[in-house]
């Protein structure tokens, strides 16, 4: 299973890269009934949040 996981994380980060998506992450974890749960986590504007505020 792990290996499945690996593999489908590594295919979901090249498609990012290829449709320009930089700065995206992959990552997975195992929520609390036991199912690995993978995420796509893409960039904010910035990665200060004082900067997006409209203050």
């Amino acid at each position: 299973m792990n290996l499945l996981v690996q593999q489908l994380k590594a295919a979901i980060a090249e498609l990012a890269k290829r449709k320009g998506l930089h700065g995206a992450r992959v990552l997975e974890k195992v929520n609390l009934y036991g199912e690995i749960v993978i995420a796509l986590i893409l960039p904010g504007k910035s990665t200060n949040p004082r900067e997006d505020s409209d203050e």
